[in-house]
């Protein structure tokens, strides 16, 4: 396993600046290690992302990707062969949590196709042909109109039109 430590890069920092311009602060927090998605095989890390601001917060439900996840996991595992070098970068590895970037390009940015279940299984391509697949669109389409509402409580209307912009 090659280690790299990464610097933050354009889109990190566009998203640094959007905080900082709005005056929002940022925390993320490890959760647990489990399934995220109702389809997911493989578990991953999960974690509480935090936004706040000096009149309010919001705060999101953030998987992280399955192979993130596995990197961290073996990057621990790997702490204890290492050699002294090597080590630090494997604990910065292992240590690492997804980024402002990462929760901000996920979050959803728009009420297109959240009108009703039949327009989100539209936009977003779910299928509604049987039973099974109207109960998983349903809890998809709950799960993200709730989001979306969080959104746009915490943001402003201005700032969400800036979000779109940071990816």
């Amino acid at each position: 396993m090659k280690v790299k430590i990464e610097t933050p890069n354009d889109y990190e920092l566009n998203a640094i600046n959007f905080l900082e311009t709005h005056g929002i602060t940022f925390e993320i927090v490890f959760v647990r290690v489990g399934r995220h998605f109702a389809n997911d095989v493989k578990k991953r890390d999960i974690y509480e992302a935090i936004f706040s601001r000096k009149d309010k917060d919001v705060s999101f439900t953030f998987g992280d990707s399955v192979a993130n996840s596995e990197a961290r996991i073996e990057a621990m595992i790997m702490i204890a062969d290492a050699e002294f070098p090597k080590r630090a970068k494997l604990k910065a590895l292992a240590q690492k949590k997804p980024s402002v970037y990462d929760i901000l390009v996920c979050l959803t940015k728009t009420g297109s196709g959240l009108e009703s279940l039949e327009d989100f299984a539209q936009e977003f391509g779910a299928p509604l042909d049987s039973r099974q697949a109207i109960a998983e669109a349903r809890f998809l389409y709950s799960g993200v109109l709730s989001e979306w509402y969080k959104v746009k409580k915490f943001f402003s209307e201005a700032e969400i039109e800036l979000l779109k912009e940071i990816y």
